[in-house]
This record gives structure tokens, sequence and C-alpha cells, in this order.
């Protein structure tokens, strides 16, 4: 017997079986059309009404449950049609069991078996069930679902030239390509003719339930006239047998219209999900239990109502404590997830981007941008207060949120990694995208301070010198001279501080890593909300593969994108003429001079600057090279190494606390100058004469020069 049900499984679930279905389809179809249209003429005896109605049930049923399941509408789209082809029907299937009914006072078991069982002796309360049935699908159900689909219709339809755009646009952005966009066209083709037929389709359901009554009513009045002149039965045997057949065979009629009813409204009120193993019940689930007071609230509604004198107290105390379960078993279950978030064991980082803690090196599936592993003893010095959270946690959102507020760049959260068997008790490492870029050393129990040696020893306080990390101070002071330190009005960072203050300047060096596709597209939605005319010029001008290298250039300049609307409006006059991104960032820094001149004067009138010479500006703009892809700058390493020799002759450092200055250029030669020097001035800004605002006055500390 295994074998055969084993051979039989194999055969039906085989990939053959399902091609003949489907080659098969379109002949099935026709015969189905074909015995739609031999009902409507033919007598068909009782037994086949049998086998039509469980057909009609099972078809009902089995289109109920598919729209339960399906993740959008459109996944449906043969929905109008099925809604035609089922009325169809059980029109057909109404007027063979009327013909039979009217004829032979037969039409089959299951119309006798429904009509018995509903009217069970009372035809009154018989006719009122039906009736009540039929008007629940007719007011309630079918009213609201032909609502929902007009509705829907019309938003469809007037959404469809934006979405067409939208579409358009990101094909000439280059975020998706030709076959995609042919895809979202046809699916939204679909999606317009699906929910314009199912405005229409609705219509049939209307009708049919209008139809059943008017049947069931003929039905009865037939019965009686053909029972009392062609049978001679009696009027009450008469009403006795035909109500019951009429009432049964509208029941048989009504109960797979209203589940069809119900499927219509399901499809055209289900919201559209992306996820894969989205359906209509795990939605209502996943959204009801989200809100555990909700049900702790009903609860106690329904435990006061148990107390109201006369109503049952059994059922109110027993679906009190049910729902007062289901809260706290949702509450709890919250609670933990939210204490393994804020604990970070095996998580990437949680939702706010807070720092998130493991316990040791793991391996993950996903690349993580920004890792800091820490050592023992600085993994020792990460305690966590009352609420779960630790020196790290608390700092790294306000260094993140100082840094957009800065840069305008959401950097993401960083996942840190203690206790690593690799470093030192006293070192940490940062990765970028899980590759290792800076490593950096700190002294326990130490403070490090920033001020020179000679405060120090003027304070009479000793200190260790160490080897500098990314031009941070390195004299470091043991924590019992802290109060010397708080007195004197020192400036002083603990170990973890310190390296905070290593990842921030991480963050800012590599920012432009953290700026891609995906961020600017972000962006660009976030600003369309307010500027939709702007953001339409924009992405029409410039592709996005072009705007993320616009924003990539300011940012590894340190020069904020927060101004969005600055940025945009530049591109978009700009962009009309000038092609080559270089220049467009440029021109983008020139149109943010407000900002800029704020930025490096530090508010002030005056603006250090050291003069580039006329000679090297002329030898950088001779050696630019223009290509298809760019330009470039091809200058030989004998010059290269005059102009920083000179540099390095010329620039001194700025004293702690004064105003670091910029190198001031032409802008057609600024890009290049910067590139030239970054390797061995990387803190040293280059500014052109169109990055300074009027008010700004400009006071050289020297000339770099050639000679």
């Amino acid at each position: 017997m295994s074998k055969i049900l084993d051979n039989l499984s194999r055969t039906l679930g085989s990939t053959k079986t399902l091609d003949t279905l489907s080659k098969s389809s379109d002949f099935i179809l026709a015969i189905f059309v074909i015995s739609i249209l031999m009902m409507l003429i033919f007598p068909v005896s009782p037994h086949v009404i049998d086998v039509l109605i469980a057909i009609n049930l099972t078809a009902s049923i089995t289109i109920l449950f598919v729209s339960l399941y399906i993740q959008k509408a459109v996944h449906l789209s043969v929905f109008p049609s099925l809604l035609l082809l089922t009325t169809l029907y059980r029109l057909g299937v109404n007027i063979s069991s009327t013909r039979q009914i009217l004829l032979q006072a037969n039409a089959g078991k299951i119309i006798f078996a429904f009509g018995n069982f509903v009217v069970q002796g009372n035809y009154i309360v018989g006719g009122v069930i039906f009736l009540i049935i039929t008007v629940v699908q007719f007011i309630v159900v079918v009213k609201g679902a032909e609502r929902v689909s007009e509705v829907a219709a019309r938003f469809t339809l007037d959404a469809m030239p934006g979405k067409q755009m939208s579409i358009d646009a990101d094909l000439r952005s280059g975020v998706i390509d030709t076959q995609q966009a042919r895809l979202l066209r046809l699916s939204l083709n679909k999606e317009s003719h699906l929910y314009g037929a199912m405005d229409g389709a609705m219509k049939f359901i209307k009708g049919d339930a209008i139809a059943g009554i008017v049947i069931t009513i003929i039905n009865i009045i037939g019965g009686l006239i053909i029972g009392t002149t062609k049978r001679g039965m009696t009027i009450g045997d008469a009403a006795q047998l035909y109500s019951l057949l009429s009432i049964g065979d509208g029941l048989v009629s009504q109960i797979p219209s209203i589940m069809i009813a119900i499927a219509s409204g399901i499809v055209t009120t289900r919201v559209s999900s992306e996820k894969k193993d989205d359906h209509l019940g795990k939605d209502i689930t996943e959204q009801l239990l989200r809100q555990p007071k909700a049900f702790m609230i009903s609860s106690g509604a329904l435990f006061l109502m148990a107390t109201i004198p006369g109503f049952p107290v059994t059922p109110f105390l027993l679906i009190g404590l049910i729902m007062a379960t289901i809260g706290f078993i949702v509450f709890l279950t919250q609670k933990k997830a939210k204490a393994k978030l804020a604990t970070g064991v095996g998580a990437i980082e949680d939702v706010e981007g807070h720092a998130v803690i493991s316990g040791g090196s793991e391996d993950y599936a996903l690349t993580l941008p920004a890792i800091l592993e820490l050592g023992t003893d600085l993994s020792a010095l990460i305690k966590k207060d009352k609420k779960g959270l630790s020196f790290i946690d608390k700092m790294i959102p306000k260094m993140r949120h100082a840094l957009y507020q800065d840069l305008g760049v959401r950097f993401p959260g960083v996942h840190v990694r203690t206790d690593s068997p690799t470093l030192g008790v006293d070192e940490y490492l940062i990765y970028l995208n899980e590759v290792p870029m800076l490593k950096g050393k700190v002294l326990i129990h130490y403070l490090l301070t920033n001020e020179n040696e000679e405060t120090l020893k003027r304070y009479n306080l000793p200190y260790t010198k160490t080897k500098s990390v990314l031009g941070l101070p390195t004299l470091w002071i043991e924590e019992k001279h802290k109060a010397i330190l708080d007195k004197a009005k020192i400036k002083y960072w603990m170990p973890l501080e310190v390296v905070i203050l290593h990842l921030s300047k991480f963050y800012r060096q590599y920012s432009s890593e953290f700026i891609g596709i995906q961020e600017i597209r972000a962006i660009l939605e976030f600003i369309e909300k307010s500027y939709p005319d702007l953001i339409k010029e924009v992405t029409r001008l410039v592709p996005l593969q072009k705007l993320t290298d616009i924003f990539k250039r300011l940012v590894q300049e340190q020069v904020s994108i927060k101004d969005l609307r600055t940025i945009l409006e530049a591109l978009s006059e700009w962009a009309q003429t000038e092609k080559d991104v270089v220049l467009l960032t440029e021109y983008v820094r020139s149109s943010l001079k407000r900002y800029i001149s704020y930025k490096y004067s530090l508010g002030q009138t005056v603006l250090s600057v050291y003069l580039l010479d006329p000679e090297i500006e002329d030898m950088v703009r001779g050696s630019i090279k223009q290509t298809s892809a760019g330009s470039y700058l091809a200058l030989d390493p004998d010059s290269v190494q005059m102009i920083l020799h000179s540099m390095r002759s010329t620039i001194v450092p700025t004293p702690p606390g004064g105003q670091p200055p910029v190198l001031l250029t032409a802008i057609d030669v600024r890009r290049f100058v910067r590139k030239l020097i970054e390797g061995e001035f990387p803190d040293l800004a280059v500014v052109s004469f169109q990055e300074i605002v009027p008010e700004i006055r400009i006071q050289p500390l020297g000339r770099i020069q050639l000679s």
C-alpha cells in the first residue's frame, strides 16, 4: 500500500504532471464554460446536482483560503474573472435545481439535507435565517467590498502616472536596470487592470445576492402553484415541501456566494507586503500582539463586566483570564527581546544604533560597517548601569549625533567585541567593513591630556609620553593626580573616552565610506517630502551614481552635507551645462561658501590662510588631464616633492586653541592641490577664493612658492 501511495505522490507531484495540467488549462476552461451553458438549457438529474453543488462549495472554500494567503492583490490578478465564472456557475446550478424542484419536487440530497437541517420543523425560523444570511451578504460584505473596490480603483489609477515616473527616474539614475524596469511596468499595468476590473466585478456578487432571493421566492410561489394544481397536494403540504427545498436551495447557493464575497473583500482590502512568507493571518497576529497593554486593559474591562448584576460571570472571567495571559506573555517576550538587544549578545546593533557588546569573536554572515575590538583590561572598564547601558552605550550615540550635526552623515552603529584574544590587554582595534584599519593603545588607570609638557611640569605632574595616533595628544597622567588636573582646569580624557575620541576621528577620516547609493536614495526620499519639484529636477539632470560621488567628495574634505537644499539647488543650476563631477562638486562648494567661511574662521571675521604661488597653480593647471572618465592630475614626482618641501618649510604648527589655517587656491585647481597634499597634510583644508564670503578678511600667514 505504501508503495502505491509513494508512486501516486511522485506522479502527481512531478513537474511533468503540472506542465500537462498547465497546457490543458485552456481546454478545461472551455469545457467548464460549455458545461455552464448546458446547465442553463438541459435538465440535470438530482445526483449530478449533488456533485455540482459539492464542486461549488469546494471552489468557494479554495478561493477564500487562497485570498487569505496571498501577499498582495496582484498575486491573484485573475480574481475578477474568477468572480464572473463562479457567479455564472452558481446561477447555472440554481437554474438546474429550480427546474428539478418544480418538475420533480426533488433536487438532490444536499439541498434536502440543508433545508431540513436549517428549518428543523419551523419554516418561519428557516426563512428568517435565510433572509439574515442574504442581508448580511448583500448589505454588509458586498456593499463594503464594492465601496473599497471603487476607492482602490480610483486611487490606483490616479497614482499610476507618479509610479510610472518613479520607475523612469530609477532607471535613469541606475538604481534598476532595463529588465527590472520592464517587470515593474508590467506589475503596475497588472495592478491597474486588477483594480479597474474589480470595481465592475463586484456587481456580479451584488447581482448574485439579489438573484438568490428572487429565485427562492419563485421556487416557493411556483412550488405552491404546481403542488396544489398538478400534484393534488394541500396548501399546507405544498408549503412545507417547497419551502424546505427552496430554503435548502437558497442556502447551498448563498453560502458559497458569501464565501466568495468575503474573499473579494479580503483581496481588495489587502495591504501589499514584500515579505515572501507574509499572509493575512500572520500580519493580523503580529500587528495585534505589538500592543500587550491593549490586551491587559481589555481583560480588566471584561472583569468589570463580570460584576454587572445579571451578567453570566463564567464567560467574562474565562475570556478575561485568556486576554490577560496573552497580554502578560507578549509583555514578557518584548521585555526579553529588549534586554537581549541591550546586551547585544549575538546581535549586530540595536534599532537606535547604540553600541552592541558581544562576549567574544564570532563569525557573521553580514559585513559589519564598523567594529570596535577591545583588549581584556579595556573590556573590564565597561560596566552597565541599572538600565543595562554601559559608558560605551551612552557615548557612541552622542558621538554619532554630534558627527551628524557636523557633517550631515548618518553613521551606522558600532559593534563592540570584548576580551579579544589577539590584542594586548590595553589595546583596541577599529575595523571598517570587517577590515582592520586603525589600532590604538591606552594606559589603564591613566588620563590623557592635550596640554604641553611645560604646563604639566609647572604643576609638578609626572607624565608618560606615547606614540601619537591620528594626531591625538599623547601625554598620560596617573588617575591619582585627577584632583590637581581639575583644580588647574586642565582638560583630560579617561581611557574609554580616548577610544571614543579615536573612533570619532575614524568616522571622520573614512566618512565617504559610509555614503553610498542606498544612503543617497534615503536622503532624496526624505527631502522629497518638502521639496518634490527640486528632487524631480535634480534626479532628471544628475544620475544617482554621480550624485553619490559628489556627496562623497564633499564629506571627504569634511564639508557638511546637512544643508541639502542649498546643495541640490546648486546642482539643479549647474548640472544643466556641466557634467564633470569634479567641477560640479566645486560649484556646490561655492554655493556653501557661507558655511565654509564660518567653519574655517571659527565664526570670526578673520581667516588665516597660506597662499599658493601662481607659478605652482599654473604648474598644477597644466598637468590636469581630461579623459572620458573624468579629470586627473599627472604631475611628475620631482615637481610634487618640490611643492611638498616648500609647504614643509612654510607651514608652522597651530598653537592649541588657535584657528587652524587653510590653503587658498584658484577654484579650477583646488581639488587637485588637495589630492596632492592630503597624504602629508591631511588636516590642512584647501579652499578656493569663491568659497570665502566678502565679509571675511583674509590674513596671509605665508606663501607657498618654489623658489
